[in-house]
């Protein structure tokens, strides 16, 4: 019962330490593209888990891994707003390299067909 209660206080303490970091982040996700987004992310990630585990670690081994657990799939849940504002961002520029890449294609194609019909007519 203590483990439990001790865990789950050191993990709402963790994150709330963390939280302006955290939002930070998300924020700047959210109006910029960030070129190292996974490294930061793992960064973070690992900063807040340390931190719980650097003072959660005397508890009962269950109860530990259990609020450990808890702490990463909310990082994760928080961290994807940002992973999808970051996914968004590079939706206009894949279409716009498949637009340039067709675009190229089709020209080519064109000037093979009348380099072919010139032959043809000559």
């Amino acid at each position: 019962m203590l483990s439990d209660y001790r865990c789950n206080v050191i993990k709402t303490n963790v994150l709330a330490e963390n939280e302006a970091k955290i939002r930070d982040f998300i924020n700047l996700a959210t109006l910029n593209e960030i070129a190292n987004f996974k490294e930061q992310i793992t960064e973070i990630t690992d900063a807040v888990v340390k931190q719980y585990e650097s003072t959660a670690n005397n508890y009962l081994e269950e109860r530990f891994k259990h609020y450990k657990n808890e702490l990463i799939n909310y990082l994760s849940e928080r961290f994807h707003i940002a992973f999808v504002n970051q996914t968004k961002r590079l939706i206009p520029l894949s279409q716009k390299f498949f637009r340039n890449d067709l675009e190229k294609a089709l020209k080519e194609s064109i000037i093979k067909i009348f380099s072919y019909k010139k032959k043809l007519y000559i």
